[in-house]
């Protein structure tokens, strides 16, 4: 993820040097799920989507089917427009996956497991 620069020896990135690549170019391709995820008020929907712009109502329900999360927002009363704040009752779990959605195209993941 490029927090610290490398001091020796060499990571390459589909055969790149990571030291060729910024650190945007890097975090593009990573997603990190922390044990302690976070998530923001405001929708599902928006909290999918953090960040990215023109992303359709049909890839956020791809991104929510591909990690399963797909029944859990179609049982919710307002689906994707449900706010999430600090009185909703989501499970841990669930704001794991949430986190997972939000970078499911990424091409590499890392997962805290402590």
């Amino acid at each position: 993820m490029r927090f610290y620069e490398i001091n020796s020896g060499k990571i390459t990135i589909d055969g790149v040097d990571a030291k060729d690549l910024t650190r945007e170019n890097i975090h593009d391709l990573f997603i990190m799920v922390l044990q302690d995820t976070w998530l923001f008020n405001g929708t599902i929907r928006e909290n999918i989507v953090y960040n990215k712009e023109n992303v359709s109502d049909k890839e956020v329900m791809e991104a929510c089917k591909t990690v399963g999360l797909e029944y859990f927002i179609k049982g919710l009363p307002n689906g994707l427009d449900t706010n999430l704040n600090d009185t909703e009752s989501i499970s841990a779990g669930q704001k794991q996956l949430l986190t997972i959605a939000r970078r499911y195209d990424s091409k590499f993941t890392i997962f805290d497991i402590r």
